[in-house]
Formats: structure tokens, C-alpha cells, sequence
């Protein structure tokens, strides 16, 4: 703009006025710039300078609109994202409207494995927690609750097998009063064999399954995998502790940037129904930052778990979107 009006300002132009105005009258109608040059010749600089502008002029329109259109796509997004959230927090904070649909020949499985595990599928949102010793998955629990493994009433987290029976913790604060977290023992440990983990542990009367899985799948893994699918529960596998992979160096000593996990092809080989069932990447510690709505150098698919929990929560309900 600054150098717009230092142009029409200039004492060429303003000598020239009736016919810069014809000028810009014949840019109206249509004459380029040639034809301008034909008709002032001895204003070349002029208009070169003139038809730049309006170059630029057309650039930052096109720019400005384009900005325009990005930011009324973020401000949809972000709009989308408060309302998904409001309404996974007002259905993670109030009692359930229906219960876990199960499938008739289950019923009876399903009631009793509630009863078993001291499961309220009334008033309270369930989900459980497997998998094998020191998958991590106390200390995931902990990071949805916004807690570090020293703060009070945190799940015990360390080497040894910590979770000598199934027990469920709540958010503190307030926060989720409805939902409870399961720590069920490690299987394929010296007290928890896992031939029978999923019948043991009655599984099948919870709101989902999260099965915590390392670079490939074991033998328990595989097992209360193909159980949760043959009671038609919800299930997903989470690949954890992704931050300590992702900072793994190899035999070069360059730092990994990718993490190993089971492949597709894995998946197919044990059972074909696994491709179908959902993988997060995620990070202990990344997680509890995104409750704490606190800084993170590394974030991977924490709130994408969130929403899915929350998704097949309703499903497993019969709440459909």
C-alpha cells in the first residue's frame, strides 16, 4: 500500500493525472499492459510499476483467501474436537443409561464375570487392562488418572509383578467419576498362568478389552485375544512405553524413529479377525501430560485412545453415533 501511494504521489504522475485516470479507465475495459506502453510510451517505468502491483495486490488476495479458508477449517476442527470432548466428558461423568449389551448365549458369562470381579456395569463405565508382566500396564492406568507411580493412591509400578489380584482405580479430583480402570495381573507370570487368563479373570463383562502388546504378539496376547473376540467383546491393542523405543539407538548408534510393533501380516497368521481390531501407539508419559494439559516432546495417538475407550464404551452399550 506504502508504495502504491508513493507511485501516484510521484510528480510524473500527478502532472499526468487526466491521464493516468484514462489509464486506469482502460485497465477497466479491458487494455493490458502493452497496450498501455503503446499509448504512454514514455511511461514505462510507471506502468511496469503499476502492473506489479497489481500482481502483488492479486497474489495477497489469493493468499489472504486461502488463509481465510484455513482458518475457518481449524476453527470447524477445533469447534468439532470441544464438542466430541463435551460429550465424552459428560458420558464419562454420568451414570450409564444401558448396560453392556452382550450377546444372548453370553449373558450369563457376562453377568456372572461382573459379579466375579465385583464389576457395576449399572452405574459404572469398566474398562480392563491385560496382558503380560510388565507390558506397563499400572503404569498407563496412572497416566490416565493425570498420576505419577510416587503420587497417592497411583497403581504399584516396578519389576516385579505388582497386581496380585484384579482391582480397579477412578480418577481423583472429581474427574470421570463413572469410569473405572482395571489392573488385571499379568498373565504368563509363576501365579497367574495364562492357559486359562481369560476365563480365570472373567473378562467378558467389561466395556472393553485393552490388550498392552510389545513388538510382536505372545502366546497370552493371542489367547484372550481370539477369547474377547469369541464373546463378541470390544477389544484394542495398545503398543506402550513408545517414548523409550522411539529414543532406542542402534548398533550405529543412530537414534530409532520408528517403533517395532506387530505387523499386519503378524495379525493374519494367529487369527484373521486381529486385523480388525484397532492399534495405539502410546507413551506413559506422554499420556499423563495430555491430562495434565502439560508441555510434551513427544506426542503419539494418546487422544485418539481417549476418544476410541470412549467410542466403544457406547458401542459395547448399545449407544450408537
Amino acid at each position: 500500500m506504502g508504495a502504491a501511494l508513493a507511485v501516484l504521489s510521484h510528480p510524473v504522475t500527478l502532472g499526468l493525472t487526466g491521464f493516468a485516470l484514462q489509464a486506469g479507465n482502460s485497465c477497466s475495459l479491458g487494455l493490458g499492459q502493452e497496450e498501455l506502453l503503446h499509448m504512454m510510451p514514455n511511461q514505462r517505468h510507471f506502468i511496469t510499476r503499476m502492473a506489479d502491483m497489481d500482481d502483488k495486490i492479486e497474489a495477497e488476495r489469493v493468499l489472504t483467501k486461502k488463509y481465510q479458508e484455513t482458518l475457518k477449517l481449524a476453527k470447524n476442527r477445533m469447534k468439532d474436537q470441544m464438542r466430541k470432548a463435551g460429550e465424552m466428558d459428560k458420558y464419562m461423568s454420568s451414570k450409564p443409561k444401558k448396560n453392556v449389551k452382550v450377546d444372548e448365549e453370553y449373558k450369563i458369562s457376562a453377568a456372572e464375570a461382573a459379579e466375579k470381579n465385583g464389576v457395576d456395569n449399572v452405574n459404572f463405565v469398566n474398562f480392563a487392562f491385560v496382558g503380560h508382566t510388565n507390558n506397563g500396564k499400572s503404569s498407563l492406568i496412572n497416566a490416565i488418572r493425570g498420576l505419577s507411580k510416587d503420587d497417592k493412591g497411583a497403581a504399584k509400578v516396578d519389576i516385579l509383578e505388582c497386581t496380585p489380584t484384579i482391582k480397579f482405580y477412578t480418577c481423583p479430583n472429581g474427574k470421570m467419576p463413572n469410569v473405572r480402570f482395571y489392573d488385571v495381573p499379568g498373565s504368563g507370570s509363576m501365579t497367574h498362568q495364562a492357559a486359562n487368563y481369560y476365563g480365570d479373570k472373567a473378562l467378558c463383562g467389561f466395556d472393553c478389552l485393552v490388550i498392552l502388546v510389545q513388538q510382536t504378539l505372545g502366546e497370552e496376547e493371542v489367547k484372550f485375544a481370539k477369547a474377547a473376540l469369541d464373546y463378541n467383546q470390544k477389544v484394542v491393542f495398545v503398543r506402550s512405553k513408545c517414548d523409550i523405543d522411539f529414543h532406542l539407538k542402534d548398533e550405529s548408534g543412530k537414534t530409532s524413529i520408528s517403533i517395532p510393533s506387530p505387523e499386519q501380516n503378524e495379525l493374519r497368521k494367529h487369527d484373521p479377525r486381529f486385523c480388525s481390531i484397532q492399534i495405539f501407539f502410546i507413551s506413559a508419559k506422554s499420556m499423563r501430560a495430555l491430562i495434565r494439559a502439560e508441555p510434551s516432546d513427544l506426542i503419539f495417538e494418546e487422544a485418539q485412545f481417549l476418544e476410541y475407550l470412549y467410542q466403544q464404551s457406547k458401542k459395547a452399550r448399545g449407544i450408537y453415533v
